[in-house]
């Protein structure tokens, strides 16, 4: 009966064993069953080897499924999008910065994700990122992380100048106002200089958003930059503030230093800046004539910062959405939104990822950047190569306390 029962279990063994084999070999040998096209970008090899991974671990862990990711260069992905849109021959997925989404979905080179889009998913963005994403009322984009332009103020010296309003308000902040809380701590600085405008240096996207906060309106159409009464305003303004001595020498620590108590700055240095501020580091909303209608007669009352990102898009040419959204939803992770967030030092952009690395410290500044009037970058601010060059020499001669009227 022993040697029955051996047997037996000898047998029953060596089954499993061949089964276990015949499995693993027929899996390892069966043909995908949907292959996902994909084009990205990234501004950082670091943040284009942490995709990679992403990528790598997908296709090693999903039998059914391969992603084949094709990164390109920045600087010519978007011509490289519009190209392959007119012929027809887009990838299933695209990288796409929140500018163009407008553009892409008006021209139906990308299509609407609501359907395929999980409830836990669109439930743990921000609302101030998805909203990005959308274009007439359809999500045609979704964001892991996301930047912006912030106005931030060190707390005691608004206080010891009669700012508690600006700290604790959610509405707009009059222009008038604001220049008088300049004066106020001017009159208690020992150079006057009492505000950064950092981003206005940068060539990109900060500059142009930062002029456009201040001119008359907060939409300003690409084509009608240069010759824009509202831009013109803006750096008529600016010019002023730095006459009276206001703007500090583009030095992008001042406010960390104490040396200034307001600095328009990006969203991205807000851990560092709060790693050395704590409590006293605070956002407020931005000054500007917002109670009229703008160019799309929208009556703009608040003035929140104004949210930027990229994300990614399913194309007109995926033949399989679900599996492509498959995709977007596995690199939706928590984790791997905070991995990809180090590398590229942006902010999160879901509820889950912000808590667990403690990116903000209250929920108070959650909210004031997920308000519903945080203004988000469209088509409207797409900015035309040959301004950038403009935009610099402005802030070049507002540094050299040379009067600017308007743009040469």
């Amino acid at each position: 009966m022993n040697v029955l029962k051996k047997l037996l279990m000898l047998v029953l063994i060596a089954f499993l064993v061949s089964s276990c084999d015949m499995t693993y070999e027929v899996s390892t040998q069966k043909p995908f069953h949907s292959e996902v096209d994909l084009w990205a970008y990234f501004e950082t090899k670091g943040e284009q080897k942490i995709f990679q991974e992403h990528v790598n671990y997908f296709n090693k862990h999903q039998y059914q499924v391969r992603i084949n990711a094709v990164i390109l260069p920045s600087n010519v992905f978007h011509d490289t999008v519009k190209k392959a849109a007119v012929e027809k021959s887009l990838p299933d997925i695209i990288a796409v910065n929140s500018n163009y989404v407008a553009l892409y979905a008006d021209q139906d080179f990308i299509i609407p994700m609501d359907k395929f889009l999980t409830d836990s998913t669109r439930n743990d963005l921000l609302s101030a990122v998805l909203n990005k994403g959308v274009f007439d009322g359809r999500i045609y984009m979704v964001s892991p992380q996301a930047s912006g332009l912030v106005l931030y103020a060190n707390k005691e010296k608004l206080l010891a100048n009669e700012g508690d309003a600006f700290i604790y308000q959610s509405e707009y902040i009059k222009l008038h106002n604001f220049e008088s809380l300049l004066e106020r701590l001017a009159n208690h600085d020992d150079d006057g200089a009492v505000m950064d405008m950092s981003a206005l240096s940068n060539r990109n996207w900060a500059a142009q958003m930062l002029l456009s906060q201040l001119s008359e309106t907060s939409f300003i159409p690409a084509d009608d930059m240069a010759e824009s009464p509202s831009m013109e305003r803006a750096l008529q303004l600016i010019s002023k503030w730095n006459g009276e001595g206001y703007i500090a020498s583009n030095d992008s620590d001042a406010l960390l230093n104490g040396d200034v108590a307001l600095s328009w700055s990006l969203l991205a240095d807000y851990p560092k800046l709060k790693r050395s501020m704590g409590d006293n580091l605070v956002m407020i909303p931005f000054p500007g004539l917002f109670g009229h209608d703008d160019l799309f007669g929208n009556v703009s009352k608040y003035s929140h910062p104004i949210i930027k990102s990229w994300g990614w898009s399913v194309t007109r040419q995926c033949d399989d959405v679900q599996v492509a959204m498959h995709f977007i939803e596995y690199i939706f992770q928590k984790q791997k939104i905070i991995e990809a967030s180090r590398e590229s030092k942006l902010m999160p952009a879901t509820l889950t990822a912000l808590k667990e690395i403690d990116y903000f410290s209250s929920q108070r500044e959650i909210n004031f950047i997920n308000a519903e009037n945080t203004i988000s970058l469209s088509k409207t601010h797409l900015i035309r190569p040959e301004m950038y060059s403009k935009l610099q020499t402005v802030f070049n001669n507002v540094n050299k306390d040379e009067a600017i009227s308007k743009i040469e």
